[in-house]
C-alpha cells in the first residue's frame, strides 16, 4: 500500500479522485485506517465513492462510531446518499444496536427509493434483528419480492441470534428448496 501510495505521490496522481479513492480503499482493507483517513483529508475533490469507501472502511475495521460521525459530517456538507453509503451506515447501526438511528435511516432509505436494494435490505433486516425487533426484521425480509443469499443470511442469523432456531432451520430449508445455496 505504502509503496503504491508513494508512487502516486511521486507522479502527482494522489490528488486525482480515482487514484486517491483507490489508495484510501486499499489502506482501509489492509486495516490501515489512519492512513486511509489521512488520504481522505488530503483529497481536494471527494466523490460519492470516496465517502462511501471511508464509511465502509470504518465499518470493516470495527469503527462504527467513527463511521456515524463521518456520516453526520457528510450530511452537513450536503453529500448525496447512495445505496452503498446507506448500507454501510445501517451496518454500523446494526453493530451498535442503535434502534432509533436504524429506524430513522430506514425512513431515509424509503424516501430515497433504495429499499429494494439487496444490500440495503439485508442491512435493515440485520439492524432490526440486532435491536431485538425480530418481527419487524422478518416483515422486511418477507416484503422483499426477490431475495439473494445476503438477505437470507441476514434473516437466518437474526433468528439464530434470538434463539429462534426452529425458524432459522425452516428458513434455511426453504432457501435451499428455492435453489439458493448457502455461502
Amino acid at each position: 500500500c505504502k509503496q503504491l501510495h508513494a508512487i502516486a505521490i511521486k507522479l502527482a496522481l494522489d490528488a486525482n479522485s480515482f487514484v486517491g479513492t483507490a489508495i484510501l480503499d486499499v489502506y482501509a482493507k489492509c486495516n490501515m485506517i489512519k492512513d486511509a483517513c489521512w488520504v481522505f483529508e488530503k483529497m481536494p475533490d471527494k466523490t460519492l465513492v470516496t465517502w462511501s469507501s471511508l464509511f465502509a472502511g470504518y465499518v470493516q475495521n470495527g469503527l462504527q462510531e467513527e463511521a456515524l460521525c463521518l456520516f453526520r459530517n457528510a450530511q452537513r456538507e450536503g453529500v448525496k446518499l447512495t445505496e452503498f453509503t446507506l448500507s454501510a451506515i445501517i451496518s454500523a447501526c446494526a453493530s451498535l444496536a442503535l434502534k432509533i438511528e436504524g429506524t430513522q435511516l430506514h425512513a431515509v432509505i424509503v424516501k430515497c427509493g433504495f429499499h429494494g436494494n439487496f444490500f440495503v435490505a439485508a442491512s435493515l433486516v440485520d439492524v432490526y434483528a440486532r435491536c431485538g425487533q425480530i418481527e419487524k426484521s422478518y416483515a422486511l425480509f418477507a416484503y422483499m419480492e426477490q431475495k439473494n443469499v445476503v438477505i437470507w443470511n441476514a434473516m437466518i442469523a437474526g433468528f439464530s441470534r434470538h434463539a429462534h432456531s426452529w425458524e432459522a432451520m425452516i428458513l434455511f430449508e426453504k432457501m435451499h428448496q428455492l435453489g439458493i445455496f448457502p455461502n
